[in-house]
C-alpha cells in the first residue's frame, strides 16, 4: 500500500520538499569519515544496520501557524498531512509541522476536508 501524492500535476519523487538534491557518494573506505561529518548517523535494528540522513536544505527555526504557503506543500489535496517518510523531515520537525497545521486548521486558514471534485 503506497500513496503517491501529486504536488501541481507532478508525482513525488523520494526528495525532500525542502531539500536540494541528495547525490549518494562512492562506496569506498575514504568515504566513511565524510558520512559521520555529514550527519549521518548509524542505527542498528533487528534487521540489521541501517543509515539515517537529516533532513537536508534550509533549516526553518521557527515553523508558524500563520504560514499557510508552506504549510500547504506539506497537506495533500484530500487535506490530509503527509507522512515523515514521504517528507524526508525530521521526527521533531514533523511533530511541529503536524501541532502547526491542526492549529491552522481551527483556525480555518487551512481546510480539514480537501475538495470534493468527481
Amino acid at each position: 500500500r503506497y500513496l503517491i501524492v501529486t504536488n501541481h500535476g507532478e508525482p513525488t519523487n523520494q526528495e525532500s520538499i525542502l531539500s536540494e538534491v541528495f547525490h549518494k557518494p562512492d562506496m569506498t573506505d575514504d568515504h566513511e569519515s565524510e558520512d559521520e561529518s555529514k550527519g549521518v548517523r548509524e542505527t542498528v535494528g533487528p534487521r540489521g544496520s541501517a543509515k539515517r540522513r537529516q533532513m537536508d536544505g534550509p533549516p526553518v527555526a521557527i515553523l508558524n501557524y500563520k504560514d499557510v504557503d508552506r504549510l500547504s506543500q506539506f497537506i495533500t489535496e484530500q487535506a490530509k498531512i503527509l507522512p515523515k517518510r514521504t517528507t524526508k523531515v525530521s521526527a521533531s520537525f514533523q511533530r511541529q509541522l503536524t501541532t502547526a497545521i491542526k492549529r491552522a486548521r481551527f483556525l480555518a486558514l487551512l481546510p480539514y476536508v480537501g475538495s470534493h471534485e468527481a
